[in-house]
């Protein structure tokens, strides 16, 4: 058994002759510095917390390679350890900080592969590399030896008792290196943190003590040897380094003559910002803003969405390569490999990023489940599907004899009325494709409001409360809180939806831009956000008359069958909506109510209206006879495109 052999035989420690590690060595300053007092310099501790915390947080996959590029897999044995715990005693997220930590403090990570029954990796022990050696076997094998000590705990050890382990069971992360031990980034730039460092207690004892500034002893005659002496042993073993700046001063037969430059024009406190910019910037290669430099911040970006993007690719990219070329060691698998997702940290606002997923959906190269995973969502079924825009077709279709007959057959009422059907096919697929989007929002919200109205109902309705009190403390939740939450999560989806319809709908009347309707979208949903506010608060108001019983069961009721309604009512009639708003700026004049299959009596009434596109096809007060199963319908609002009633499929198009 060659892993026994290996343990059982004769070590050598690996020598490292180029560059000793870390352990307190002085520095021009004058201070001894290793990596716990180099973490408490302000910019080491806040560029070492960055860059562990950041990474830290970044969802971790597995992939496996296959022709057609990369296939996740989402059932792998060790993505329990690299996802959620390496081990019972700490989660993901801190093992990748303490490694991390470590790596940017003594330029080595230790982690030890605790191996099962089967042979496989059943946990990760992170372990301080100043518990370890490398070393080597007789045979020539890489090894380490590990004697923890009593803080420290791993499987199988012992604390204080030495441990031959052999590669296979560590994973060792290294920083820059020449060799099998990382270099410390911290014993490297030991000068320039230990100048910190100085200059950080130098600034704390001046405010401390008090500042005084330097100069010279003059004796009232003249010394002997002896007495000189003397009186400069006993100044400097009071007075001497930075330790013991400012503390005041006893003097005997001698005066104070002051000489010295006062600490704001010898820069005191510039020095300490140029060494705090220096770390960051040369040590650690961190944005100095990111530590509180904010005067040097613009060489990295114009913006902050450029200098997040240069932080990560500059900054984080070194780091995380180093850890996942170590934690594919654990996949053998051919083809298998780890990858840290950092679109997360890449990733823009709400605006901007719906924006682009807007782009990608209209032009074809995202899906709805595509989009959804970029914001690790569930994906909706029907979501898988890739839209083409109806005016890129490919190249030498006009060409084509069948389509040239085609087209002259069906003449040009015939054409127009068929790429109007395939039009309002397309729209109305896009909005049934958001309305599992618009349900979980909506299914968000109502648990909201039962949470929170449910409060109130402790507060108002029981023990002496009075509906009035009720009431108004509803109509004041739902006019703030419920109004500003139900706009946050509506208006994106809003926003993307329109774009899609937006894009469709005048690509229909031959134009290939859709004009922006940011402020539309605004206004729409402010107008949405409002009405659904102020028609729940009255509900729960008539509710509260009858009882707190009553009240529950309303918000029960929401939580179940609300989200589905809301759904099906504002994708019909936000697409209709958005549609007409596009067609209105595009210039169209005249619009014509389409019955949509099998409709109602109210439907089939509307149907081949044509109306100027500022007029309403049916006004406030009109009185549509329903069918057999249908109540007759008294249109409550003037209504400018369908749906004209719950359940309306109906559609508009251009005349």
């Amino acid at each position: 058994m060659p892993i026994l052999r290996d343990l059982l035989s004769h070590t050598e420690p690996v020598k490292r002759a180029r560059m000793p590690r870390l352990g307190g060595t002085s520095t021009a300053a004058g201070v001894s510095v290793d990596a716990e007092r180099a973490l408490q310099v302000s910019a080491v501790y806040g560029c070492v917390r960055l860059i562990s915390e950041s990474i830290a947080q970044l969802p971790l996959h597995v992939y496996k390679r296959t022709e057609q590029g990369r296939q996740p897999v989402e059932n792998h044995p060790l993505l329990p350890l690299l996802t959620d715990r390496p081990n019972p005693d700490i989660d993901s997220g801190e093992f990748v900080r303490a490694i991390l930590g470590w790596m940017l403090l003594r330029g080595n990570g230790i982690a030890y592969r605790e191996i099962g029954g089967d042979g496989r990796t059943k946990g990760l022990w992170p372990i301080a590399p100043t518990s370890v050696e490398p070393a080597r076997t007789t045979t020539g094998k890489m090894a380490y030896e590990v004697t923890l000590n009593d803080a420290e705990y791993v499987p199988g050890f012992t604390p204080g008792r030495k441990r031959v382990v052999p590669q296979e069971r560590i994973l060792h992360f290294r920083a820059f290196g020449m060799g099998t031990w990382g270099l410390s980034p911290i014993g490297l730039a030991r000068t320039k943190i230990g100048t910190s460092f100085a200059a950080e207690e130098y600034g704390a004892g001046f405010f401390a003590r008090g500042a005084v500034p330097g100069g010279a002893l003059k004796a009232d005659g003249d010394l002997t040897d002896e007495q000189f002496d003397r009186l400069n042993q006993q100044w400097n073993d009071s007075h001497g380094g930075f330790g013991n700046s400012h503390k005041p001063a006893i003097l005997e037969n001698v005066s104070w003559e002051n000489i010295g430059l006062p600490p704001d024009e010898a820069q005191f406190l510039e020095t300490q910002k140029y060494t705090a910019s220096t770390i960051a910037g040369h040590v650690f290669f961190v944005p100095p803003h990111l530590i509180g430099d904010v005067e040097r911040s613009t060489s990295w970006g114009s913006g902050i969405a450029e200098q997040g993007v240069a932080f990560v690719r500059y900054s984080l990219m070194p780091w995380i390569v180093r850890l996942e070329r170590v934690l594919n060691q654990l996949l053998p698998e051919s083809g298998m490999y780890v990858k840290f997702n950092t679109a997360a940290l890449e990733r823009g606002d709400i605006k901007t990023r719906y924006e682009s997923y807007a782009l990608g959906r209209q032009w074809g190269f995202k899906s709805v489940n595509d989009i959804k995973q970029l914001e690790d969502e569930q994906p909706v079924d029907g979501g898988d599907v890739y839209l083409q825009p109806m005016n890129m077709v490919p190249v030498g279709t006009y060409d084509d004899p069948e389509r040239s007959v085609a087209t002259e057959e069906l003449g040009h009422r015939g054409a127009r009325r068929e790429l109007a059907r395939r039009s309002s096919s397309e729209r109305r697929r896009i909005a049934k494709s958001f309305e599992k989007l618009i349900a979980d929002a909506d299914g968000q919200l109502a648990r909201l409001e039962r949470s929170e109205v449910n409060a109130l109902i402790e507060q108002y309705l029981y023990e002496g409360g009075s509906v009035e009190a009720f009431a108004a403390a509803v109509r004041e939740l739902y006019n703030g809180k419920i109004t500003d939450e139900s706009r946050k999560r509506f208006e994106p989806i809003f926003a993307t939806l329109t774009g899609e319809i937006a894009a469709v709908a005048v690509n229909e009347v031959g134009r290939e831009d859709p004009p922006d309707l940011t402020k539309w979208v605004a206004a729409y949903t402010s107008v949405h956000v409002q009405y659904r506010a102020r028609g729940s608060a009255s509900k729960l108001e008539a509710q509260a008359t009858v009882g707190a019983g009553e009240v529950r069961a309303k918000l029960d009721k929401w939580v179940e069958d609300r989200p589905a309604k809301t759904a099906r009512w504002e994708a019909t009639q936000l697409s209709r909506a958005a549609s007409r708003e596009a067609w209105r700026e595009a210039g169209v004049s005249e619009l014509r109510w389409r019955a949509n299959g099998d409709t109602c009596d109210i439907c089939q009434r509307l149907d081949g209206k044509v109306v100027g596109i500022e007029q309403a096809f049916a006004e406030k007060g009109d009185l549509y006879p329903g069918g057999d199963d249908q109540e007759d319908l008294t249109v409550g609002r003037p209504t400018f495109h369908p749906p004209i009633h719950p359940g309306c499929d109906c559609d508009i198009e251009v005349t």
